[in-house]
């Protein structure tokens, strides 16, 4: 993370001004999931159940975000596959020459 929301399509403007307040979350979220010392973790998460959805929001938002990241580590293998064939591909034409 940071973040993109992958949703419906907005407006433009509104868009990149719902993408800014999801990293921003996101990123608060994260932070918090990060907390280090004794008891702050589970302090700052009492605080948080007191915004109403957003454990559940948080939740599904990292399901989303791994789920973005495996499609993109995907999509790079498959085009690294791509591109590999394709020289070996130029290799065999260039020795047939």
């Amino acid at each position: 993370m940071p973040c993109r929301d992958g949703g419906p399509s907005y407006d433009s403007g509104m868009k990149d001004r719902l993408d800014k307040v999801t990293a921003l979350l996101c990123g608060i979220c994260q932070v918090i999931d990060d907390a280090q010392g004794p008891n702050i973790r589970d302090q700052v998460m009492v605080r948080v159940e007191e915004v109403d959805g957003l454990r559940a929001w948080w939740k599904n938002h990292q399901q989303e975000d791994a789920a973005r990241l495996r499609r993109e580590s995907d999509a790079k293998k498959r085009r690294r596959r791509d591109l590999q064939a394709r020289i070996a591909q130029m290799e065999n034409e260039l020795e047939d020459l």
